[in-house]
Order: C-alpha cells, then sequence, then structure tokens
C-alpha cells in the first residue's frame, strides 16, 4: 500500500511540475513561445523568422494588444503588459518557402 501511494504521489508531482512548466515555455519546431512576467516573447527557429506583416494579436481576459503593441524583429516578437491568467497569442512565422500562422495559450504568472 505505501508504496502504490508513493508512486501516486511521485507521479502527481512530475505531472504537476510538467503542467506549471508548459505554461512558461513551448516548442514548436519552427518558433518558441517563452513567458517572463507580464510579457510573452515568440524567437524564430534555424531558418524560420518572424512575419513582421502579420496582424499580430494578444488576447488576455478583456485585454487585447494589436501589432502595434507588439516589439517586432526578424527573429523575435515580443509583448509586455499581459494582465495575469490565460493569453492567447496569434503570430506568424515564415521560412523560405513557407508562412504559416499560429495561435499558442500561454500562462502569464
Amino acid at each position: 500500500m505505501r508504496i502504490v501511494s508513493a508512486l501516486q504521489l511521485a507521479a502527481a508531482a512530475l505531472i504537476a511540475a510538467a503542467v506549471g512548466y508548459a505554461g512558461t515555455a513551448q516548442a514548436e519546431d519552427q518558433f518558441d513561445v517563452n513567458v517572463k512576467g507580464d510579457s510573452v516573447t515568440v524567437t524564430a527557429k534555424g531558418s524560420w523568422h518572424i512575419n513582421e506583416q502579420y496582424p499580430w494579436k494578444a488576447k488576455a481576459g478583456d485585454k487585447t494588444i494589436d501589432k502595434t503593441g507588439f516589439a517586432l524583429s526578424a527573429t523575435s516578437a515580443t509583448v509586455n503588459g499581459l494582465p495575469k491568467g490565460k493569453a492567447v497569442i496569434k503570430g506568424g512565422v515564415c521560412s523560405a518557402d513557407n508562412c504559416i500562422p499560429f495561435s499558442k495559450e500561454v500562462t502569464v504568472n
């Protein structure tokens, strides 16, 4: 009995750690999404770059920030001033041959 309870407790701790980590960093093949304080940064990977022409948007609760509120460069897109809680970041990244839009839900701490 004690071994089963210890294993269940360890499994629960690992799941809780994984869920907590998922809110701060999310990776795709083309980009990473990182949350630090009230900021979210999307960083392009490898041969991918930020699509500065895409209508970037961040929505958190009642607050919506459009493209003008993002700091955009060839390799990253950062938005600041998001309230705590769930936020959805919409943007786009491109390679030489392909552009893809994305929507990512993150947790702002």
